[in-house]
């Protein structure tokens, strides 16, 4: 390591909550709305952020402030109650002032909003302490990021290995690790860890730094820092892969058959996953309906292949028909596809006049954001922290959600979710204008050109955020302002999900510049799309061919052609329309039930349900991974996703009808009440 010049501290988080300065702020905030806090209210707030405390005394009391100017003084209760705690001791006030003495840059580091930084700093009188204030959300970036800390050593005019990270979060030290920083490490141990025990341990680490000499801060920090919970049990930044995979070590508690199948999977590979802590063995499917091997009905509420229901008879009769008459590629002229391709375009808005086809959504935002960049002449795509729009080589870089193991492209740009719930809004365009602006600054910096974005317009690995309508049409303006594209990613929203408009994006008014398909458009046969502009596809054209043996072949464009008709002929988006605000106010009424049902959204049959530690907007994947396992048991097959792997997504055949709906709600009531119990 080089002689140290700079400290980054993460200043909101663990490092300030001790327990006697937590309680102290809570106290402050209770004196501020002339309330007396009971011990169960106590308890509740003990296991908050910082957000969620401001958020409670603000929502359920008022105070006349706004929730940035709470948020403000209680950053600065607790910046002043650890500036007491420390100022007297001998040889140092605080740890800031015991590194700034020793000449040191020091920066802080947070997720939180700048301005409530800066204002919480200020009231405590510690502003003047920091050289520097950075807030990875301002930034629309991500602490999870180690580009996020490289950008930050540049500001700082210091090498990585010549800074030392100080941080409660596992991913921020990873990533201030991975840039080459020593780092102090401030969490729970591997074992089980309560929020309690986390503060206390934070507070012992504290109190420590500040009672040392700099030089011996910096010899004995990895004797003085709490142990490292391990990557295994972090609870952010969930892969996809990972909500609620069997786990093969188990394989020897399964019975008879359905040990022997999940046995000889291993000629499979280890890349494959199954669900479940049981794994199903499915033989049989109709409408929303599936069946096991031992005849066990569930109700499938998470596949969006079968979108109009297993072994729809439109489907399975147009297959069997095409199959018995030809199958073969595009390099032979056929009518199934030029009568599809003609259909399709009709749904689409004016503009968007070619189609290519694929087989795998995957494939299709793949030749979409090649296609983007030979129109632009740029590389740099935006996408969202918790974004999946497919597993190949190009696209996996922009898939964040994949998981940590899978690097990111090198141009590619995270902006935070949009997460209404936290953010407390649903017209969040705004805020996603600034968060793209920071985005596309920073690849000016790097000297990336700005190509567009590839935005799932319901956000579905991020949490299904629908937002409200219209919040979208700021967002295509700006990218467009910058000479980008815009790339909806129509994959899961598409082809009458969210009951407002056939495509998703149709939602908010606006008119892509590329559109891409894939699963549920022929109902389970392979099938994706990218529908585009002329101009931007013939930029492609002119520098690269493209050809896809099996893609539009007269049997998935039978199949496909069959799932547009049933469309029509079942009205199928005024009954997705009917059925989502039933099935939305049927959840809603039960979350008055069960409190750690947070925040319930959705658009049409594409629901998102945070499940939350109860009182707060904290998630609890570990409620959540219990849940979907007692549904299962119920004889209801659901997932999860989100950052924090506790949303539940329920998203069914948009066949679902009456009978559909009451066996899920009694189901999820039961179930709900059987995790509660313990």
């Amino acid at each position: 390591m080089g002689a140290t010049k700079a400290v980054v501290f993460d200043c909101d988080g663990t490092l300030l909550r001790s327990m006697d300065v937590w309680h102290a702020m809570e106290s402050g905030l209770a004196r501020r709305a002339g309330i007396r806090l009971d011990p169960q209210q106590v308890e509740q707030l003990n296991a908050n952020t910082l957000s969620q405390t401001v958020a409670f005394f603000h929502d359920r009391y008022g105070v006349g402030k706004s929730r940035d100017e709470l948020f403000a003084d209680a950053f600065a209760l607790l910046l002043a109650g650890y500036r007491e705690r420390v100022a007297a001791r001998a040889g140092a006030s605080d740890l800031a002032l015991a590194l700034r003495s020793r000449g040191l840059l020091l920066a802080v580091a947070s997720s939180s909003p700048r301005v409530f930084l800066e204002a919480g700093l200020e009231r405590a009188g510690m502003l003047d302490l920091f050289d520097l204030v950075v807030s990875a959300e301002d930034e629309g970036a991500s602490k999870r990021d180690p580009r996020f800390f490289l950008r930050l050593a540049d500001r700082l005019g210091a090498s990585p290995d010549a800074i030392w990270g100080i941080d409660d979060s596992v991913y921020a030290i990873r990533a201030m690790d991975e840039a080459g920083y020593s780092t102090v490490g401030i969490y729970d141990t591997d074992e089980a860890g309560t929020f309690e025990e986390l503060r206390l341990a934070a507070h012992r680490a504290v109190r420590e730094f500040a009672e040392l000499p700099c030089e011996g801060l910096l010899r004995t920090v990895k004797e003085t820092k709490v142990r490292r919970r391990s990557m295994e049990s972090a609870e952010s930044n969930v892969g996809i892969l990972e909500s609620n995979s069997f786990d093969m070590r188990r394989v020897d508690e399964l019975d008879g058959t359905l040990r022997d199948l999940v046995e000889r999977r291993k000629a499979l590979g280890s890349c494959y996953r199954l669900f479940y802590q049981k794994p199903l063995h499915l033989v049989r499917g109709e409408g929303c309906r599936l069946f096991d091997a031992d005849g066990t009905e569930y109700l499938d509420m998470y596949n969006n292949i079968p979108s109009m229901g297993h072994s729809n008879p439109y489907v399975t009769r147009a297959v069997t028909d095409q199959l018995q008459l030809i199958n073969t590629h595009t390099r032979y002229v056929h009518e199934n596809i030029l009568d599809y391709a003609e259909r399709l375009l009709k749904t689409l808005p004016d503009g968007i006049d070619r189609i290519m086809f694929m087989c795998s959504g995957s494939e299709a935002n793949d030749l979409a954001v090649r296609c983007v960049q030979s129109y632009t002449g740029g590389e740099g795509i935006i996408v969202t922290a918790e974004a999946y729009h497919g597993n190949t080589a190009l696209i996996s870089g922009l898939s964040p959600s994949i998981g940590n193991e899978v690097a990111m492209s090198p141009t590619m740009r995270m902006i935070p979710t949009p997460d209404t719930y936290r953010l407390g809004t649903e017209d969040i365009g705004d805020w996603m204008c600034a968060r793209i602006r920071e985005q596309i600054a920073d690849m000016r910096r790097h000297g990336i050109k700005f190509a567009g974005v590839l935005f799932d317009s319901i956000f579905s690995s991020d949490g299904v955020i629908p937002g409200k309508p219209g919040f979208l049409q700021p967002v295509v303006d700006l990218v467009h302002e910058e000479g980008g594209l815009y790339i909806a990613d129509e994959v899961q929203p598409g082809f009458c999900r969210t009951g407002e408009a056939f495509w998703g994006f149709g939602r908010h008014g606006v008119t892509p510049d590329v559109v891409t398909m894939g699963k549920p458009m022929a109902n389970g046969i392979a099938c994706s799309a990218m529908a585009i502009r002329e101009d931007v596809l013939d930029a492609f054209a002119k520098s690269a061919p493209y050809f896809n043996t099996f893609a539009g072949n007269p049997v998935a464009m039978a199949a496909a052609q069959a799932v547009l008709r049933y469309i029509e002929d079942f009205a199928m988006l005024d009954h997705v329309r009917v059925m989502g605000d039933r099935l939305l106010a049927a959840v809603r009424q039960l979350a008055g039930d069960h409190r750690c049902l947070g925040d319930v959204r959705g658009a049409g049959l594409f629901l998102g349900v945070d499940i939350v530690r109860p009182g707060t907007t904290e998630a609890d994947r570990e409620t959540a991974v219990k849940l979907i396992e007692v549904l299962r048991e119920n004889r209801v097959l659901i997932s999860l996703c989100g950052a924090y792997g506790n949303v539940l997504k329920i998203r069914p055949p948009l066949v679902f009808g009456e009978d559909d709906l009451w066996f899920f709600i009694e189901a999820l009531d039961a179930s709900l009440s059987a995790v509660e119990e313990g």
